[in-house]
């Protein structure tokens, strides 16, 4: 014991999990003089390695890896990102300057205010624009989240949606977590990549991953898909149809509707370029283009089938809210139709819209648009419109 002293200058403790590790007084860093770092002015010298945060007592069944296995299948896709936020793991700027007092603090997304987690996630302008676009049109910053484990609570039970139903407040948790999940790699790749902020293709990714993992989900009551609708089906006598679709780009997106008679005889074929890559809008704008096409058919009746299901809900289900980027357009559509007894919106399975979406892709892809002849459109076109009204599917 008398060479202890001697021992210990040239001794490093082994860090194992950090719990017992005092960051400024403790020997743990190897190949660094003395393996004592030098706090900062005014630094807590008696920070632990691991850091405790007792503001994550209400989220323990989040946090905690034991109960992994109670939590329901929604939370266990979203819990990943959701934990980190709780406990404040996130390496933000704010906490990497507790060990780097030179580093710039400025959010990269806004480049004004510090980035913390609570910033970047909910009072960020980027993020406060995500949250606001979204079909809940939230207002971020009158919320006042006083920690980033409130701000994960508020996700799991939303103050203002006493009376959702548990599937809608699922909905509201996923759409969170991915909201998160990509605000957060968007700041990692203007760091590390610069890549330039693109609000609207974000928002889109957002909208694009949230409806991808919904639609991942079970239906608690599977639609029954007779084997006669897995095709185009010809409208009532003396009706008309409208299919329509949409193709987005890079930078604009194509719509496209295909008109028959209840022969299955074209009536009208044409394409239009949009300047939106927001999904959502551009299957609005489309079925608003077929809509305006009615005052001037002189039919029975007019069916406008489309494949999104997500747009026929939202436009033929006036209980159901719409996301706020489409709000208005959803408003103007719902009283055109009310005002038409006999026109009808409605999804039906790609293999049904086959013609418009093939229309719409060819489109975009040539950059050619307007009206077309049947006999003398597109190779790829032809052949469905004359297939699905012969009744070869």
């Amino acid at each position: 014991m008398g060479i202890k002293h001697l021992v210990a200058k040239a001794a490093c403790f082994q860090v194992g999990n950090g719990a017992s590790i005092r960051i400024w007084s403790d020997p743990w860093i190897p190949n660094f003089p003395g393996f004592i770092p030098t706090p900062k002015e005014g630094a807590n010298s008696d920070l632990a390695l691991v850091l405790q945060n007792p503001g994550c007592s209400l989220l323990n069944l989040l946090i905690g890896s034991r109960e992994w296995f109670l939590l329901p299948p929604i939370l266990m896709l979203t819990c990943c990102p959701l934990k980190r936020i709780a406990a404040n793991l996130l390496p933000s700027k704010e906490i990497i300057s507790r060990f780097n007092e030179s580093m710039d603090l400025r959010c990269p997304l806004c480049n004004s205010a510090m980035e913390t987690t609570l910033h970047i996630f909910t009072v960020c302008p980027f993020a406060k624009s995500l949250w606001f676009q979204s079909q809940w049109g939230l207002k971020m910053d009158v919320l006042n989240f006083d920690s980033p484990s409130e701000f994960v609570k508020f996700l799991l039970s939303p103050t203002f949606a006493s009376n959702f139903s548990p599937s809608h407040r699922e909905e509201f948790l996923l759409f969170g977590a991915i909201l998160c999940d990509v605000i957060w790699k968007q700041r990692n790749r203007s760091i590390f990549e610069n890549v330039d902020i693109n609000l609207e293709g974000v928002a889109a990714k957002i909208f694009s991953l949230f409806v991808e993992h919904k639609s991942a989900r079970p239906p608690l009551v599977r639609p029954q898909v007779s084997l006669a609708a897995l095709g185009w089906n010809s409208p009532p006598r003396h009706g008309l149809k409208i299919n329509v679709d949409a193709a987005v780009g890079p930078k604009f997106s194509v719509i496209a509707t295909v008109t028959r008679d209840w022969r299955g005889r074209v009536v009208f074929t044409g394409s239009r370029k949009v300047n939106t890559t927001f999904p959502l809008q551009v299957e609005a704008e489309v079925v608003r283009w077929a809509l305006t096409l009615v005052p001037d058919l002189r039919c029975d009746s007019v069916s406008v089938e489309i494949d999104s299901q997500v747009v026929a809900n939202l436009i033929s289900n006036s209980s159901v809210p719409p996301l706020w980027r489409i709000r208005f357009l959803c408003f103007d559509l719902r009283s055109f139709l009310s005002s038409y007894s006999n026109v009808v919106v409605s999804w039906v399975p790609r293999i049904c819209n086959e013609a418009a979406h093939i229309l719409a892709k060819w489109s975009l892809f040539w950059k050619f648009y307007g009206s077309f002849d049947v006999s003398f459109s597109s190779d790829c076109f032809s052949p469905i419109v004359l297939r699905e009204s012969s009744g070869l599917v």
